[in-house]
């Protein structure tokens, strides 16, 4: 496995496991279901296209990607810690990061 599917498996699995935490992994979505299925949806889309390969696919994850990248970056995406009540500078950074990756890879995939 090569580094850039090593990565977006990565990514998927931890859309997956996001699922299972008691707690919401963001602050500002009010429903705990569409979170779940939201975080479902994205892992989804990554380990079926890693099974699929299709390039023009990749090129639309890279555009979801960055958006999602700068809402986080941004501060519309409001992504929960517990040693914070507030907003956490270092988490939004950390996930504007994350998410700015897995464009760069599903741009280098496409």
């Amino acid at each position: 496995m090569n580094p850039l599917d090593a990565f977006l498996l990565f990514s998927s699995i931890s859309y997956f496991i996001c699922i299972f935490f008691p707690k919401p992994v963001t602050k500002n979505v009010k429903s705990r279901t569409f979170e779940r299925l939201f975080m479902a949806m994205s892992g989804a889309l990554l380990t079926l296209n890693l099974v699929l390969d299709i390039r023009l696919l990749w090129l639309t994850y890279a555009v979801i990607w960055t958006i999602a990248a700068g809402a986080s970056y941004l501060g519309y995406t409001v992504w929960n810690v517990l040693w914070k009540k507030e907003a956490s500078e270092a988490a939004q950074m950390t996930m504007f990061a994350w998410d700015a990756l897995i464009a760069i890879c599903c741009l280098l995939k496409f």
